[in-house]
């Protein structure tokens, strides 16, 4: 029913329902198995292949959809990294809080502290990079998805025309 709030600009109206990635996924191929059943609908042309440009775009929207799911497991995978980073700097900190009110001599004290330091930075420092290479490795894997996709779809347009060319030639032979 148009009249229906719901449908029109109230989203909290009704039944609420939390919008997953996946079920945008879902929704992408229900509208893309729509809009090939429409162009198959308008009638075959010689020259232009409805189903093959279908079949390109569906083609592309499932690269999109398997790059942004490479991009979604790199960033929990991150988030979970990030979690156990902190984890260990909170221990780190607890024996160095230990450290502050131990029955050592001041000297000693000193000379451990500075050694847990050293290793606190160092850690540190081992995170960042296991971090940003985490992060160049979801990049790289998710562009590469693209990229394919995107010289597929080159191939794709390239032999459409020349499919199209062989029609012409043929039709002006006829």
């Amino acid at each position: 029913m148009p009249d229906d709030p719901r449908l029109i600009g109230n989203p909290t109206a009704g039944a609420a329902k939390e919008r997953t990635p996946e079920a945008g996924i879902s929704e992408a191929f229900r509208m893309m198995s729509g809009l090939t059943q429409a162009l198959a609908d308008m009638g075959r042309s010689p020259f232009f292949d409805f189903g093959a440009f279908a079949g390109s775009y569906r083609h592309n929207m499932e690269a999109m959809s398997e790059a942004s799911r490479v991009s979604m497991q790199g960033a929990q995978s991150l988030v979970r990294c990030e979690i156990d980073m902190t984890q260990q700097m909170m221990a780190d900190l607890n024996e160095a809080m230990q450290l502050m009110v131990s029955a050592e001599t001041p000297l000693a004290r000193a000379a451990r502290y500075a050694g847990l330091i050293r290793q606190m930075s160092e850690r540190v420092v081992a995170n960042e990079r296991q971090m940003c290479d985490m992060i160049r490795n979801c990049q790289r894997e998710a562009f590469d998805l693209l990229h394919r996709r995107a010289l597929d779809t080159m191939t794709e347009i390239k032999e459409a025309l020349e499919k199209n060319e062989r029609h012409l030639a043929h039709a002006e032979r006829v």
